[in-house]
């Protein structure tokens, strides 16, 4: 057998294992949710880019159910920058929860210039009364290796942002870096995941959100 077809077979058989053990993993998860006790919906506004806008919010909404309403604001393209000078939008929308997911183009646009200042700046904006919460995403390392030392130091500082109040970290940036180059973008893409990859982001989210102490 050929080394290529053993690596095939090994991977498959990696990842349907990985799979199950996802699905067993969630089967607690999925009990909390229909237990959860809520007086109305709890919504969730994502800040985001490509990669919440080209897989629907991560699926967060089916995930989640009828307890929840996820309002996806994913933008191709944009940064921490842009979404500073449009909030218009997400400002407008009744939110308990704002998930920000950024991060990718802040890294290819600028690489670490300002990134901390225009995020807390962000935060700030965002930081309106009634809110409940934040939650925010380290980004993942990607497949393109000239942004991963930007991306690493902009997510250390992502991290420290847990002290602040009611603002919880979901740390996926190695949630997609099983190896390198990761299989879990496709070869001509270094950016965004694959379809098993947008799977991972969502389920790591799904568990996270499952965690917070929610407004019930």
């Amino acid at each position: 057998m050929s080394p290529i077809k053993l690596f095939a077979i090994s991977f498959a058989f990696w990842f349907s294992l990985s799979c199950y053990q996802s699905k067993q993993s969630l089967e607690p998860t999925l009990g909390l949710i229909s237990n959860l006790k809520v007086s109305q919906p709890i919504r969730i506004t994502i800040i985001g880019d490509s990669l919440s806008e080209w897989s629907d919010g991560y699926g967060l909404q089916g995930s989640l159910g009828e307890k929840f309403i996820v309002q996806d604001l994913g933008r191709a393209g944009w940064d921490t920058e842009l979404w500073l000078n449009n909030l218009t939008e997400p400002k407008s929308i009744p939110t308990d929860i704002y998930f920000i997911a950024l991060g990718t183009n802040d890294a290819s646009y600028r690489g670490t210039l300002g990134f901390a200042t225009k995020f807390n700046r962000l935060i700030s904006e965002l930081n309106r009364t009634g809110i409940f919460g934040f939650l925010i995403s380290t980004t993942p390392l990607t497949n393109q290796v000239g942004l991963r030392a930007a991306i690493q130091e902009n997510n250390s500082y992502l991290r420290t942002l847990s002290v602040r109040q009611n603002t919880w970290i979901t740390d996926v940036e190695k949630t997609l870096f099983t190896a390198d180059p990761s299989p879990f973008y496709p070869l001509s893409d270094p950016i965004h995941p694959s379809s098993e990859g947008y799977q991972l982001l969502g389920k790591s989210y799904f568990s996270k959100i499952l965690t917070l102490p929610l407004p019930l």
